[in-house]
């Protein structure tokens, strides 16, 4: 349960950056965040792998 509760915690930490990091995008359109969104995406898919391990 307690390794659940770490990827669970970095699945919300993920969304919530990737809204903050997608709105930013949208409002001011700056193209170096579709990078940090791509990291974002793959470090979290790294989060469940690593759990369903």
């Amino acid at each position: 349960m307690r390794r659940f509760r770490g990827v669970a915690t970095k699945y919300l930490q993920s969304y919530l950056m990737w809204f903050v990091i997608t709105h930013k995008y949208l409002t001011s359109e700056i193209e170096s965040d579709i990078g940090r969104l791509l990291n974002l995406a793959s470090s979290d898919r790294w989060a469940w792998d690593e759990y369903w391990r």
